[in-house]
C-alpha cells in the first residue's frame, strides 16, 4: 500500500502548499500546478526494485522530490523550513502502515537528503559509477564527503579537456549541482536557476552537464547578433539534437544574452510544446523528415507528416535541456515570467540564495591558504596566484572551519588601540582564519548596509559571490605589492644610512691620515732640498768641463773641416784616375789562356807587338837589354803568374826610368788598341793596360802632394778627437753623476707631488665626506625612525592591507556618511577584535595612495574633496573595471586628463566613445589589442551584451598569448588595456551581474565639495587676484607635493646606485647637494606659502556663508526628481544662473551690505529658475523645502520662531511618527480620537506644548471658536497661546493636528514671515503670463542651451513661441519650424536640426515623448552642439515639449 500513501500524500501536500504560499507581486512564481504534482511522481518512478526494497526507502525518496518541487523555488531560509515541516506532517499524516516503524519515517525526513543519479550509494555494491555510459540508477548518496570527493574528480576531469574553473564545492553547492543534474536526467527537463549575477549558476550548470555527458551549447553575442541568427542558432541545436549527432545537449542562457524581448517567444514555445511554428521552411522540415526516416522506421513510426513532425520534437524534447540563468534583481524577470508563463510552469525552479556565513569563511580559508602572511623583510614576498580571473568560480568549506569563539578577540576594541603584541601572530595559520572569517564579515556587512543605503538614499548597491571572491583576490595581490614596495623602500633608505655612516667613519679615518701625510709630505721636503744643493755643485763642474771640451771641440772641427777641403780636391784629381786604373784592370781581366796561348804561339811578333812586349819587360822585369821575344815569351809562359803581376802592379810607385823608358813607345801609331787588335786581341788588351796605367800614374804623382798633406791634416783631427774624447769622458762621469742625482730629486719630488697629492685629495675627500655627512645629517634620523616605522608598518600589513583591500572592492558605490560607517565603525573595530595586527589611527586612503600622487591629481583638476580623493584611490587601485556614476560630469573631466597623461607617457592611445555610435566594437577591439584606453562614457542601466566578456575579464591563452573572445572573435589582449565607464544618471539601478564585474564608484558631487567649488567662483568674481593667488598657491603646493617625492625618490636612488667608494663620485654628491638644496628651498616655500594662503584664507571666509547656501540649494534640487522624474538638474546649469546672479546682483559699498545683496539676489535667481519648471502642484513643496533647509542650517531665523528637529518631524509626518498613544478625546468637539492623541504627542514631546491637553480641556469653547474660524492661521488663539503668534513654527504644529485643510496656507503665511523677501517668492511670476515668462526665459536660452516645456493638460506652448519668433523676426517654415513628433518625423527633425545649427534657425520639437528611441539620437545631436559650440550659429535655438516620461534621457 506504500504507493497508494504516496500518492494521497502527494495530492494533500500539493494542496496544503498551494494554501499556504501563495503568489504575490515579489513571489509572482508561487504559482503551483498539476506540474508539480507530475514532478514528484516522475521522481518516485526513477526508483527500481532492485535497489528500493524498504517502504523506508520509497518515503525518503518522496521527501526528496516533494522538497526538490515545491521548496527549492522558495525565496527566504524561513519559508524553506515551513515547507519541510508541511512536507514531513503531511508525510507522517498520510503515509501511515502498521509494518513501518515510526521511527523509520522519522529518518525518512532527515536533512542534507540528496539524490543522484551518478553517485553510488548502500544500496547498490558498486564503489563508483564514474562515466558509466548508463547513468540511470538514482539512489540516495547520505555521505556528503563522498559527494564532494566524487564531484571534485569530476570537476578534476572536466578541467583537464575544458576552460579551467577554479572551483571549491562548498555544502551548498553540491547541493545545487545534484539537482541541476536531476533536471537534466528528468524526461523533457529543463531548469530555470534564479540568483544574482556571480553566485555559480553558470559554473554549476556546466559542471552537471558535464557530469550527466551532456555538450553545451551557449551564444556569442557580438553587437551585430540578431533575432535571425538566434533563430538560426536554435535550428543547429534541434538538428544537433535529433538528426546529427543526435546527442544530449545542454541551452545555457542567461538573462544578459537576451538581447530581444523576441528571443523569448521562441523560448516559450519550445519549454511549452518543443514546436516553434516559424523555426524551420517546409522545405527545411522536409529534409530533416528524410534524415531521420530510417530511424523512425525502425521505432514504428508512420511515415506521414504528423507522425514525423510528432518523432522529431519528441527527440529535440528528450535531447535538447534548457537551462536559463536569470538575475531576480529588478522588475524585468517579473515582467519576463509574466509575459512568457513557460519559463515558470515548464521549468524546473532551483533558486540560488545567497552563500551562507561559514560558506564565506569557508572559501577565504581555501584560497588564503597559499598567501605568504610570513612579514620578515628577508626576501621577496612569494608570487600569488589569481583565483577570480573570470566568473566561473565558486567557492566552499574545507573541513577545518572555525568557528568565530574559537578566534580570540580583544574585549573591549578600540580604534587608537596600540599595535598588538606581535607574538600574538606568531601562528600564521591563526592569522590566515582570523583574515577570512573578517572577509567573510566585510562582505555580509556590506550587503546590510546596502540595505540601509536603499532605506536612506534610494539608492541601490548589490554584493555578488564574484566581489566575494576580487576581494581575496585583490588583498592577495595588493599585500605581495605592498609588502614588495616595504622591503625595497627599507632597503633604499637602509643603503642611504649605510652610507651615511660609512662616510662618519670615513672623516674621522681621514683626519687621522692627513696628519700621518703631513709630517711625511715635510720628510718628502727636506730630502728633496739636499738632493737640490748637491745637484748645483755637480752641475758646476759639469758647466767648468763642458768649456774646455768646447773649446777641444772647436780645435778639431776646424781641423776636420781643413781635412775635408783637401780630401775633396783630392778626391776631384782622384776621379779622373780612376777610369784610367779601372780601364787597366778591365785590360787584365780580358786576358785568358786562350788569348794569351795564342799570342805565345807567334814565332815571331806581328809588326808593333814587339814595343808591346818591350813596354811590358821595361815596367814588369824592369829589363834594360833583353828585350827579344824570347824573352817575352817567358815572361807570358805562366799566364795565371803573368796575369797576378798585372792585376797587383802598383801603378802609384813607377819607377821614374821606367816612365821615361816605357813612354816613347807610346807614341808608336801601331801602340794603340784598335790596331792591336788586328793582331792579337790579348796584345790589344796589354796596350790598353800599359797605357791607363801609365796615365794613371801620372794623375797620382800630380795628387800625391794633396794625399799627404790630407794624411798630416787627418792624424793632427785625430789628435784633437782624442784630445775632445778625453774632455768628454770626463764630462760623462760628472754627467752621470748628474743624472743620477737629477733621477733621485726628480723620484724625491715624484714622492714629494704623490704624497701632496694624497694630502690634498684626503683634504678634498674629507670636505667631500663632510659636506655629505653634513648635507644629508638631518636624513640620518629622519630614516632611521621611517626604517623603524615601515617595520612596524610590515608587522601590521596583513591587517591594514586587508582594509585597504575591502575599502577598494565594496565602498566605491556609497556616499560618504556610508562609508565612514563601514570601514570605521564595522570593519576596522572587526580587525581589531579579532586581534589581526592594524596600524593604529589607519586611514586606508593611505595605503592606497600618497600625497604626491593626490597633488598630481588635483593639479588634473580631481576635487580636493576627501570623497574625491577616494575615488581617485579606488580608481587607480581597482581590478573590476571603473565604473563612474557622475551626473555632475566631474568625474569624467579628471579622468580624462589623467588617462591622457598617463597615454601619453606610454606612448598610447585615449578612446572616448559612447555606446550607440558608429563603430563602436571595432574601436574597442582594436584598443584591446593596441593596449590602449578606452573610456565609454554616458552609459545606461543596460550595458551592452556584446560587452561581457570583456567586463567579465573572460581572458585564456593561447600559445603563451592572452586572448579575449568578444562575439565570435578572438582578440589578442594587451595587457595595458583598460576600461572605464561612465553615467551621467545620477541613480542608476545596475544589476547584481554589473556589480560584479565592475567598481562602482559614487562620484556625485558632495555638499562641501560643492561648497568649496562655489566658493571658489564667487571669490574669483569678486575678487579675482585673490582667487588667482590662491590658485597659484594650491598648483604650487601641489608641486611641491611632487617634487618633494620625486626628490626623496631620486635622492635614495642615487645613493643605491652609488659605487661602492661614494667620495669618488663628486658629481653625485654634488648632484646630492642640489637636491638637497632644493628640498630646503621648497620645504621653505611651503612655509611661506601656508602663511600667504591662512591670509587668503581668512578673506574668502566672508563668502563661504553664500556658497554654503548655494550648495543646499543644489542637493535640494538633486531631491526633486523623487517627486517627478522630470525634475533634473544638472550642476553644469546651476553654475549657469549661479555666475549669472553673481555678475548682475546690486552692488553696495557697504561690504556687509553687498554680502547680503549678494546672497538675496542669488537666492531669488536660483528660485525663479527652478519655479518655472515645476509644476504648480509641486511650487510650495519646494518653497517650504527651501525655507526649512536655511533655517535648520541657521541662515535664516527670524527671532524665535520655535524650531526644533522634533517638530519638523511631527510637521511632516504627524504624531503617528513620535508616538502611538490611542487615548479617548475627552473633548466633545474633538470626535476623531488622532487628533487628541495629536495634542497629547505634541505635549509631550515639544517644549512649551506641556499644558495643551489641560488648557484645551478648560477652555473648550475658546479653542473651539478659533477651531471653526475660516482662517485660523491668521487668528490669536485663546489665552497666552495668543503667544504662538510670536513663535510661527509652533503655530504651524498645532494647525498641523487642528487644521491641516488649513495648513497649506499657513505655511504660506509662514514663509512670508520667516524668509527674507517671502512675499516676492511666495507672488513669484503671478503678475506674469506665459508668454512673459517665456520671454525671460529667452535669454537665458543660448545656441547650445535649449528651452524645454514640460507640458501639462491644456497647456498651449506652441502660440507663445511663435508669438517669441515674430518678435525676433523668424518666419515660420523659412528660420523656425514646429515639428511634431510622430511616424516618419524624427527624419524631418534630424535634417531641420542640422540645417538650423549651421544657418541660425529656430527648431521646435513638439511631444519628443512620442518617439523615446530617437531620443538617444537627439541626445547625441545636442552633445555634438555642446562640444562645437563654436561651429553654430549664435540664433540658433532648439524648443522641445514633451510630457512628464521616463524614456526621456536624463541629458
Amino acid at each position: 500500500n506504500i504507493s497508494k500513501y504516496l500518492i494521497d500524500a502527494t495530492i494533500n501536500l500539493h494542496k496544503e502548499i498551494s494554501n499556504k504560499f501563495l503568489p504575490s507581486a515579489v513571489k509572482f512564481h508561487y504559482n503551483f500546478t498539476m506540474r508539480d504534482i507530475t514532478s514528484v511522481v516522475k521522481g518516485l518512478l526513477n526508483s527500481k526494485p532492485k535497489y528500493y526494497k524498504n517502504p523506508s526507502d520509497m518515503i525518503r525518496l518522496w521527501y526528496h522530490e516533494s522538497m526538490r518541487v515545491y521548496s527549492d523555488r522558495l525565496l527566504t531560509e524561513n519559508e524553506i523550513q515551513r515547507c519541510r515541516d508541511t512536507i514531513m506532517n503531511i508525510g507522517k499524516k498520510y503515509i501511515i502502515d502498521e509494518s513501518i516503524d515510526t521511527n523509520i519515517i522519522d529518518k525518512a525526513f532527515i536533512e542534507p537528503c540528496t539524490f543522484t543519479h551518478f553517485i553510488s550509494s548502500s544500496l547498490e555494491n558498486n564503489s563508483s559509477m564514474m562515466m558509466n555510459d548508463n547513468v540511470t540508477n538514482y539512489l540516495p548518496c547520505e555521505d556528503t564527503n563522498k559527494l564532494r570527493k566524487e564531484i571534485n574528480n569530476y570537476l578534476y576531469m572536466y578541467n583537464e579537456s575544458h576552460t579551467i574553473m577554479n572551483l571549491v564545492l562548498f555544502d551548498q553547492a553540491l547541493r545545487h549541482i545534484t539537482r541541476i543534474a536531476r533536471i537534466l536526467q528528468s524526461p523533457y527537463g529543463n531548469a530555470l536557476l534564479v540568483g544574482i549575477g556571480g553566485s555559480g549558476k553558470q559554473s554549476l550548470s556546466k559542471l552537471s552537464s558535464y557530469i550527466c555527458q551532456f555538450d553545451v551549447v551557449q551564444l556569442s553575442i557580438s553587437s551585430e547578433y540578431n533575432i535571425n541568427d538566434f533563430k538560426e542558432s536554435l535550428k543547429d541545436m534541434y538538428r544537433k539534437a535529433a538528426v546529427k549527432p543526435c546527442t544530449p545537449l545542454v541551452f545555457i542562457l542567461t538573462d544578459t544574452q537576451i538581447i530581444n524581448e523576441r528571443f523569448l517567444i521562441y523560448i516559450n514555445d519550445y519549454l511549452s510544446t518543443g514546436y516553434i511554428p516559424d523555426l524551420f521552411t517546409k522545405e527545411e522540415y522536409d529534409g530533416i523528415f528524410n534524415s531521420i526516416r530510417n530511424v523512425a522506421k525502425s521505432e514504428g513510426i508512420a511515415d506521414n507528416r504528423d507522425a514525423m513532425m510528432t518523432f522529431f520534437i519528441d527527440k529535440v524534447r528528450t535531447n535538447l535541456h534548457i537551462i536559463l540563468c536569470f538575475s531576480p534583481v529588478g522588475d524585468l524577470f517579473r515582467q519576463r515570467c509574466r509575459k512568457f508563463p513557460s519559463l515558470i510552469n515548464c521549468t524546473s525552479i532551483n533558486w540560488f540564495h545567497e552563500w551562507p556565513k561559514d560558506a564565506l569563511v569557508s572559501v577565504a580559508q581555501k584560497f588564503l591558504e597559499d598567501i605568504d602572511l610570513n612579514m620578515s623583510l628577508a626576501s621577496p614576498s612569494n608570487s600569488v596566484v589569481n583565483i577570480a580571473s573570470n566568473s566561473n568560480v565558486i567557492a566552499t568549506p574545507s573541513n577545518q572551519i572555525r568557528s568565530p569563539n574559537s578566534i580570540k578577540r580583544n574585549s573591549t576594541p578600540n580604534i587608537n588601540n596600540t599595535i598588538p603584541n606581535t607574538s600574538k601572530h606568531s601562528d600564521t595559520n591563526i592569522l590566515r582564519d582570523n583574515l577570512a572569517y573578517h572577509i567573510a564579515e566585510v562582505h555580509a556587512s556590506v550587503g546590510l548596509i546596502s540595505e540601509e543605503y536603499y532605506i536612506e538614499e534610494r539608492r541601490y548597491n548589490y554584493v555578488t559571490p564574484k566581489s566575494f571572491l576580487e576581494l581575496i583576490n585583490f588583498y592577495k595581490n595588493l599585500l605581495k605589492l605592498r609588502k614588495d614596495e616595504l622591503i625595497e623602500n627599507i632597503s633604499r633608505l637602509e643603503t642611504g644610512l649605510d652610507t651615511l655612516m660609512r662616510t662618519n667613519k670615513d672623516v674621522s679615518r681621514l683626519q687621522d691620515f692627513l696628519k700621518d701625510k703631513k709630517k711625511e709630505v715635510e720628510i718628502k721636503k727636506q730630502a728633496s732640498e739636499v738632493l737640490l744643493e748637491e745637484m748645483g755643485k755637480q752641475r758646476s763642474e759639469a758647466e767648468s768641463q763642458q768649456l774646455l771640451a768646447d773649446a777641444e771641440k772647436l780645435k778639431a772641427d776646424n781641423m776636420a773641416e781643413e781635412a775635408r777641403k783637401l780630401e775633396e780636391q783630392a778626391a776631384v784629381d782622384l776621379a779622373e784616375a780612376t777610369p784610367a786604373m779601372e780601364k787597366a784592370r778591365d785590360s787584365v781581366d780580358c786576358l785568358d789562356k786562350a788569348s794569351m796561348t795564342e799570342l805565345k804561339s807567334f814565332t815571331k811578333p806581328p809588326a808593333g807587338l814587339d814595343k808591346v812586349t818591350t813596354a811590358l819587360l821595361i815596367m814588369i822585369k824592369f829589363e834594360k837589354k833583353d828585350f827579344s821575344w824570347d824573352n817575352a815569351k817567358k815572361m807570358m809562359a805562366k799566364v795565371d803568374s803573368f796575369k797576378e803581376k798585372l792585376e797587383t802592379y802598383n801603378g802609384k810607385e813607377i819607377p821614374e826610368d821606367v816612365i821615361t823608358r816605357v813612354t816613347p813607345l807610346l807614341d808608336d801609331p801601331d801602340f794603340n788598341y784598335e790596331r792591336m787588335k788586328t793582331k792579337s786581341l790579348a796584345a790589344a788588351n796589354l796596350v790598353n793596360w800599359v797605357v791607363n796605367i801609365l796615365e794613371f800614374n801620372k794623375i797620382y804623382k800630380r795628387v800625391k802632394p794633396l794625399m799627404d798633406s790630407l794624411e798630416i791634416a787627418t792624424k793632427s783631427k785625430r789628435k784633437a778627437e782624442e784630445d775632445l774624447a778625453v774632455v768628454n769622458d770626463k764630462i760623462t762621469v760628472i754627467e752621470s753623476k748628474l743624472h743620477n742625482l737629477q733621477t733621485q730629486f726628480t723620484y724625491a719630488m715624484q714622492e714629494k707631488a704623490k704624497v701632496e697629492s694624497e694630502y690634498k685629495d684626503c683634504l678634498d675627500r674629507l670636505s667631500l665626506a663632510e659636506r655629505l655627512t653634513n648635507g644629508l645629517s638631518s636624513e640620518k634620523e629622519r630614516w632611521s625612525q621611517t626604517i623603524s616605522k615601515l617595520r612596524s608598518e610590515a608587522v601590521t600589513l596583513p591587517g591594514d592591507v586587508m582594509l585597504a583591500a575591502a575599502f577598494t572592492s565594496y565602498i566605491g558605490a556609497f556616499s560618504y556618511t556610508f562609508r565612514q560607517k563601514l570601514w570605521k565603525t564595522i570593519w576596522l573595530q572587526d580587525i581589531i577584535s579579532r586581534d589581526i595586527p592594524i596600524t593604529a589611527n589607519i586611514d586606508p586612503l593611505y595605503i592606497l595612495t600618497n600625497e604626491s600622487q593626490i597633488a598630481s591629481w588635483q593639479n588634473e583638476n580631481l576635487p580636493s574633496d576627501r570623497m574625491s580623493t577616494e575615488n581617485g584611490a579606488i580608481i587607480t587601485n581597482c581590478n573590476r573595471w571603473p565604473l563612474l556614476i557622475d551626473p555632475q560630469l566631474q568625474g569624467i573631466k579628471w579622468l580624462k586628463k589623467y588617462e591622457n597623461n598617463r597615454v601619453n607617457k606610454n606612448s598610447k592611445h585615449l578612446i572616448i566613445i559612447r555606446q550607440n555610435e558608429k563603430g563602436f566594437m571595432t574601436k574597442i577591439v582594436n584598443a584591446i589589442s593596441a593596449g590602449d584606453t578606452v573610456i565609454i562614457e554616458n552609459i545606461n542601466e543596460t550595458i551592452d551584451a556584446s560587452l561581457n566578456s570583456l567586463l567579465s575579464k573572460s581572458l585564456y591563452k593561447k600559445n603563451k598569448v592572452l586572448y579575449i573572445k568578444i562575439g565570435d572573435d578572438d582578440v589578442e589582449y594587451d595587457e595595458n588595456f583598460r576600461l572605464y565607464l561612465q553615467t551621467k544618471l545620477s541613480n542608476p539601478h545596475y544589476k547584481p551581474e554589473i556589480s560584479a564585474q565592475c567598481t562602482l564608484i559614487n562620484f556625485i558631487v558632495t555638499k562641501i565639495g560643492l561648497e568649496e567649488q562655489l566658493l571658489a567662483t564667487i571669490v574669483s568674481e569678486e575678487e579675482p587676484e585673490l582667487e588667482r593667488n590662491r590658485n597659484l598657491l594650491i598648483q604650487s603646493f601641489n608641486n611641491y607635493k611632487i617634487q618633494l617625492k620625486e626628490l626623496e625618490d631620486n635622492l635614495l636612488e642615487r645613493l643605491a646606485n652609488a659605487p661602492v667608494d661614494i667620495l669618488s663620485d663628486i658629481p653625485l654628491i654634488e648632484g646630492l647637494e642640489a637636491t638637497k638644496i632644493k628640498a630646503s628651498d621648497i620645504n621653505d616655500a611651503v612655509i611661506k606659502g601656508k602663511k600667504t594662503e591662512a591670509g587668503i584664507n581668512q578673506t574668502r571666509e566672508i563668502y563661504r556663508i553664500i556658497a554654503s547656501e548655494a550648495s543646499l540649494f543644489y542637493f535640494l534640487l538633486l531631491s526633486l526628481n523623487s517627486i517627478d522624474h522630470m525634475y533634473q538638474y544638472s550642476l553644469d546649469s546651476f553654475n549657469y544662473f549661479f555666475i549669472k546672479a553673481l555678475k548682475n546682483y546690486p552692488t553696495n559699498t557697504d561690504k556687509v551690505e553687498k554680502l547680503k545683496n549678494l546672497q538675496n539676489y542669488l537666492r531669488w535667481i536660483l528660485y525663479k529658475w527652478i519655479i518655472r519648471g515645476l509644476f504648480e502642484k509641486h511650487k510650495l513643496i519646494f518653497l517650504t523645502q527651501l525655507t526649512f533647509l536655511l533655517i535648520q542650517n541657521n541662515i535664516i531665523n527670524n527671532g524665535d520662531i520655535g524650531y526644533n528637529d522634533i517638530g519638523y518631524q511631527f510637521l511632516l509626518l504627524g504624531f503617528r511618527s513620535l508616538n502611538n498613544s490611542d487615548e479617548k478625546s475627552p473633548i466633545s468637539w474633538i470626535q476623531d480620537d488622532d487628533i487628541w492623541n495629536g495634542i497629547k504627542t505634541l505635549s509631550a514631546s515639544i517644549e512649551g506644548f506641556e499644558k495643551l491637553p489641560s488648557d484645551m480641556e478648560e477652555n473648550s469653547n475658546r479653542f473651539l471658536e478659533w477651531y471653526t474660524h475660516f482662517t485660523p492661521e491668521t487668528e490669536k488663539l485663546p489665552g497666552e497661546w495668543k503667544e504662538l503668534d510670536k513663535h510661527l513654527f509652533k503655530k504651524l504644529l498645532l494647525i498641523r493636528i487642528l487644521r491641516p485643510d488649513r495648513i497649506t496656507m499657513a505655511l504660506t503665511n509662514f514663509i512670508r514671515e520667516v524668509l527674507p523677501l517671502g512675499k516676492t517668492y511666495i507672488d513669484c511670476d503671478t503678475e506674469l503670463n506665459s508668454y512673459n515668462i517665456l520671454e525671460q526665459s529667452y535669454l537665458d536660452s543660448k545656441s547650445n542651451i535649449p528651452i524645454y516645456f514640460i507640458l501639462s493638460p491644456g497647456a498651449d506652448v506652441v502660440s507663445d513661441v511663435d508669438k517669441l519668433a515674430i518678435k525676433y523676426n523668424k518666419i515660420k517654415g523659412i528660420d523656425y519650424h514646429n515639428i511634431s513628433l510622430g511616424q516618419g518625423q524624427d527624419i524631418v527633425a534630424t535634417e531641420r536640426l542640422d540645417v538650423g545649427n549651421r544657418q541660425g534657425h529656430w527648431i521646435f520639437l513638439n511631444n519628443i515623448h512620442l518617439m523615446p528611441k530617437w531620443l538617444t539620437l537627439l541626445e547625441k545631436k545636442l552633445d555634438e552642439y555642446n562640444n562645437n559650440i563654436s561651429s553654430s550659429h549664435e540664433d540658433f535655438r532648439i524648443f522641445l515639449s514633451s510630457d512628464p516620461s521616463t524614456y526621456i534621457p536624463i541629458s
